[in-house]
Formats: structure tokens, C-alpha cells, sequence
């Protein structure tokens, strides 16, 4: 029986020999077995989740979300590749959020899934006045599969979608897997905001109002309003593999065009 959620005694674990789930349920010390308060109610979502997840492709990995070191410019223009009108906005945080998808694959050979299977679906929260930069994401298969089944995989595709846009087309899982993180580029065409450096600006810069900017040859990523949606599905996963763990990684960082408070 692998482990692929456990929490204060709370877990989910995967019997692969048979593509079966078992959730093991704990103790909570403000009452006897057999009852749940509030606190108990929130665990078995998250234990439901987490069996859901290994056995739904289309269910996205166990998400968690975390405050990160951010390297990003203190200044970014958000730049509307339409209009071709770019607006000011400043570092606030950077947040670091992680899907690990947990997929049950057949222990001896098969057809493999036929669907792509999501390893991350995710939809950005922002006031009217922010939105989020990403230049890259991450991906990484955790300790599980052998070799041998692992070759067979690098033959897989994934594709990053945001808002309905392919970003990343298809792209061989192997040469995702080799990297550290795969760099987002610009494309010829896009309805996506983009984010640009900003060369120059003056000592008082009137944020959310309209800048000069050199595009595109300042652009380092994309600007994502509130709502934007960002799915990154893996299509071609064979059977052999028993249960194998994906992580998927993405820094969105928050800028905003409200002025800075200096006290």
C-alpha cells in the first residue's frame, strides 16, 4: 500500500495491484470516534480529494500554496499586445503553488489512458488592481516507477494552457524532465497581457497609468488578471508503471498599480 496523502494521522493510500483507494481516517481530540466537528469535516475533504485525484484523470494534483522568495523586477509593465498600451505595476510577493498528481497506472502492459491526464488546474485570485507574472513552471516525477517505465513516458506530451491558449504545444516530456524549469516563450501571436521591463521611468511613476515601453523586446513573461486560467495537462501516459507521482510547480508573482505606502 503506497501513501499519497497523510496528514495527523489522516491519510489516503493506493493499493496498486488492484486500482483501489484506502483512507484511513484518524482521531480528534475534541471527541470520541465516530463523530466529526468542523475540523474533521474539512480533513475528509481533503482525504476525498486526494483518493479523487488518483483516479479521476481529469482531476488536477493535491494543490498546496506557499509564500515564496521572489527574484523579480521591483517594476513590470503590463502590456496589452492588442493596443500595444502598456501600464506600470510594482512587486508585491511572490507565491509558489504545487500540484502533485498521482496517477494509477496498470502494473503490467496496456493500453495507457486515453485521455490527457491534468496535472495542474488552476484559476488566479487577484484584486481589480493586481494580477500575476509567470515566466516559467516546473515539473518533476517523484521516486515511484522503474526505469524502464520511465523511458516509455518520456515519449508522453504536455501542454500548458492559459485561457484557452497553448503556451506549451505538445511538448516531449522528456526534455521537460531535463530541465529546471521550462521558460515560457513569446509567441508570434497572442491575446495573452505580456510583461515587459521597463528601461526607463521617472523618479515619481504614476502607476496604472499609460507608459512608453520598447516592445517586444523587453518582454520576460506574462501578466495574468483575476480569473485567468492555467491548466497543464500530460497526454500519451503508458500503462506499467504501477502508481506514479508528478509534481508541478508555478511562482506567480503579484504586482499591483496601486502607489507604494511610504510611512
Amino acid at each position: 500500500m503506497k501513501e499519497v496523502y497523510s496528514s495527523a494521522g489522516w491519510s489516503v493510500g493506493l493499493d496498486e495491484g488492484r486500482a483501489l483507494t484506502q483512507i484511513e481516517v484518524g482521531s480528534c481530540p475534541n471527541h470520541e470516534t465516530g463523530f466529526y466537528c468542523r475540523s474533521c469535516i474539512f480533513r475528509l475533504k481533503d482525504l476525498v480529494k486526494a483518493a479523487h485525484s488518483a483516479l479521476d484523470h481529469e482531476v488536477e494534483g493535491i494543490v498546496s500554496e506557499s509564500v515564496a522568495k521572489g527574484n523579480c523586477p521591483k517594476l513590470i509593465a503590463l502590456v496589452n499586445t492588442t493596443s500595444q498600451t502598456a501600464f506600470a505595476m510594482r512587486y508585491v510577493e511572490t507565491h509558489t503553488v504545487l500540484f502533485k498528481k498521482p496517477i494509477l497506472t496498470a502494473k503490467g502492459p496496456g493500453p495507457g489512458f486515453e485521455y490527457p491526464i491534468t496535472l495542474a488546474d488552476y484559476q488566479t485570485r487577484s484584486m481589480v488592481c493586481d494580477a500575476h507574472y509567470i515566466r516559467a513552471f516546473r515539473v518533476k516525477l517523484l521516486d515511484g516507477p522503474g526505469e524502464g517505465y520511465i523511458r516509455k513516458l518520456w515519449d508522453a506530451e504536455l501542454t500548458l494552457d492559459i485561457d484557452g491558449e497553448k503556451v506549451v504545444n505538445k511538448a516531449r516530456f522528456k526534455d521537460i524532465l531535463s530541465l529546471k524549469e521550462l521558460i515560457l516563450e513569446k509567441k508570434a501571436k497572442s491575446i495573452l497581457f505580456g510583461a515587459c521591463l521597463l528601461k526607463k521611468y521617472p523618479k515619481t511613476l504614476e502607476y496604472g497609468k499609460p507608459i512608453e515601453i520598447s516592445y517586444p523586446e523587453g518582454w520576460v513573461g506574462y501578466m495574468l488578471p483575476n480569473g485567468s486560467g492555467i491548466k497543464v495537462v500530460l497526454d500519451g501516459v503508458p500503462d506499467g508503471g504501477g502508481l506514479v507521482m508528478i509534481e508541478t510547480s508555478i511562482d506567480l508573482a503579484t504586482y499591483t498599480t496601486k502607489a507604494e505606502v511610504v510611512e
